[in-house]
């Protein structure tokens, strides 16, 4: 790279992907819990039924929050009768009037930033999975979009350089879509009981995926202006498919619905692995950029140019669908992972190195 920032920037990449990994693989306390009683408005101490009382302490703030109104406020604690009750100093609304509602204990920023997320009570361990699964989701659906965008600007203007970033954008998207697929099935196992369902959002994200690897194919096939024509507009179509798989979990399957984090601990946690595989991931497309730039200089120079393919496949493990539940071990599924997705993460990594690298040696033969 020769941008002096870029070895910075990486450093930082690094530290906020260790923090984020450990806020999403330790075991922190957890900071809210469930009320199950209706409960009225009261300018006197009211004592609040919950599911356990163990998360507060007298002195602390209480969050109370009923879903199905949007109404929420922050009361005392003043005293905790037993291990299923509090009691705060009133109330300026009725809660659970329909459903169940949160009560949060409000920590600190100073200790939420040293506290990893606690554990989830049904998956255990697996459900941490969500930390990588989701912001690499995220990272996908971001660089589709810059895909989207640049190969409109590249049909409009006929820029190399949009041209160069739509290339980029959707190998890198990829890549993060893979660590999706690979992640989402041994999440399922243990949440559903099953490596793999044809559900709406799982069909919809495969269908995603192999739009992109389409294009790649179309984009390495075809030369000149041409070709890049055509691969923008096959990625113009294969950016239909991303709002629908968006919404297609809001459709009947097992894939669960937009989801709520009422624990500070597991939002915290979400928030800083969002932020740090976004970063990575933009640190990742400005060196694929750059390869990309230092490929079509060497290839300008060259007088024939070598068509290179991208062929790829997806292996579902079908020998392993709807089996019986056994005894199957969260941690190990939370740790497979994890390490499923750096091992891609890695690859392509070592991937693109390997390229630099032959690149450099290529543009020094022809005295670039």
């Amino acid at each position: 790279m020769k941008s002096k920032l870029y070895p910075f920037l990486v450093v930082v990449a690094l530290v906020l992907l260790c923090y984020g990994t450990y806020l999403g693989m330790g075991q922190g306390p957890a900071q809210a819990t469930d009320s199950l009683t209706r409960i009225a408005a009261s300018p006197q101490q009211v004592v609040l039924e919950l599911e356990s009382s163990a998360i507060f302490k007298v002195g602390d703030t209480a969050i109370i929050d009923s879903a199905e109104s949007g109404l929420r406020e922050k009361e005392k604690v003043v005293a905790i009768p037993d291990a299923r009750h509090i009691t705060v100093a009133k109330l300026d609304f009725a809660h659970g009037a329909l459903d169940a509602y949160p009560v949060v204990d409000r920590m600190p920023f100073s200790q939420q930033l040293k506290s990893p997320a606690p554990t989830e009570a049904s998956m255990g361990n697996a459900q941490r999975i969500f930390y990588y699964h989701v912001p690499a989701a995220t990272c996908a659906y971001t660089l589709f979009f810059v895909n989207f965008v640049a190969s409109i600007v590249f049909l409009w203007k006929r820029s190399p350089v949009a041209d160069l970033w739509a290339v980029a954008a959707a190998e890198v998207g990829l890549v993060f879509a893979t660590v999706v697929l690979v992640t989402g099935p041994i999440w399922g196992r243990i949440a559903w009981n099953t490596w793999w369902s044809w559900e709406p959002r799982l069909t919809t994200f495969l269908i995603l995926w192999l739009l992109y690897v389409s294009y790649l194919v179309v984009r390495r096939s075809a030369e000149g202006t041409s070709g890049g024509v055509i691969s923008a507009a096959v990625a113009i179509m294969a950016f239909l498919d991303v709002p629908f798989s968006y919404i297609a979990n809001r459709f009947r399957g097992h894939h669960p619905p937009p989801i709520t984090l009422e624990d500070p601990g597991m939002k915290f946690a979400l928030l800083v692995n969002m932020l740090a595989f976004l970063f990575f991931a933009g640190l990742i497309i400005w060196l694929r950029g750059d390869l990309e730039k230092l490929a079509r200089n060497i290839n300008t120079t060259h007088i024939q140019k070598a068509a290179r393919r991208t062929t790829a496949c997806i292996i579902l493990p079908a020998a392993f669908l709807f089996q019986e539940r056994q005894n199957l071990d969260p941690t190990k599924f939370m740790l497979a992972g994890y390490i499923s997705a750096w091992v891609i993460y890695l690859a392509y990594l070592v991937f693109l190195m390997s390229k630099l690298s032959k690149l450099k040696k290529e543009a020094a033969e022809l005295g670039m």
